[in-house]
């Protein structure tokens, strides 16, 4: 594991300091230099020894900047994915249709409209927990609340290491958590969009008939847009579930 206590930068060299320690197992990091940086995303070099080998290498990553970044031992976590799941009421009934609420928003990095889990940023002070429900709540205009059984599996608190999950590993230190919400129908609101947000929302029924991945194709096809890897990850697994279910 690449253990990144990153963020002492030295603004006159363009470098930050990795703060690690070298071991054959895990791997070195003896500094990151800037190469370039903008609003929200800088791009670094870091020099690298990997896992059971002497000889240093370069490799360039793409980092997100923080109003406040602190060094930690575990990997920094930046955002939240939301898998929101909707009735039509908040009764109990087990044959209640299902949704699964997701965005369909203009990405203007890939051109391209692309149907996508909820997601966002945490803000400082704020759990995944509390940054799912106001993101949800901003993007889609639904109210929910928290899944009781990933509260009491995942304890979600933002500088806890556990169930964080990295984005693009090749490519950036960014990570994120899945949080589940349950949400209904008579709770949506008003949607509450930044001036560079585009979101229309898509309720994608979660039936025990045919395959979400299928589905999910068939949708992206008619709304010529392209699924995020999250979503498509999310829908093979629930479909590998129900076959389970189902033999």
């Amino acid at each position: 594991r690449w253990n990144m206590a990153l963020e002492a930068k030295h603004a006159d060299q363009g470098r930050i300091s990795s703060g690690l320690q070298h071991s054959e197992e895990n791997g070195f990091c003896s500094k990151i230099d800037v190469m370039c940086a903008g609003k929200w995303i800088r791009l670094e070099k870091m020099h690298v020894t990997l896992p059971g080998k002497r000889q240093a290498m370069e490799w360039e990553r793409v980092s997100r900047i923080k109003p406040s970044e602190a060094s930690t031992a575990a990997p920094q976590l930046d955002a939240v994915d939301i898998v929101a799941i909707l009735t039509q009421d908040k009764s109990v009934e087990k044959n209640q249709e299902r949704f699964l609420i997701c965005n369909q928003q203009y990405r203007p990095a890939l051109q391209s409209w692309v149907i996508e889990l909820p997601a966002g940023l945490i803000d400082t002070g704020e759990s995944a927990e509390e940054a799912a429900v106001r993101e949800l709540l901003e993007e889609t205009g639904y109210k929910a609340s928290v899944n009781t059984a990933t509260r009491s599996q995942e304890g979600f608190q933002s500088d806890d290491s556990r169930g964080v999950a990295a984005y693009e590993t090749s490519m950036s230190n960014s990570c994120t958590k899945f949080v589940r919400l349950n949400s209904s129908a008579s709770d949506q609101r008003q949607q509450v969009l930044g001036d560079d947000e585009i979101i229309r929302v898509i309720k994608i029924p979660l039936g025990l008939q045919g395959s979400l991945v299928e589905r999910l194709e068939e949708i992206c096809k008619h709304e010529n847009s392209i699924a995020s890897a999250t979503l498509v990850a999310f829908a093979h697994g629930f479909d590998a579930n129900i076959r389970q279910c189902s033999t």
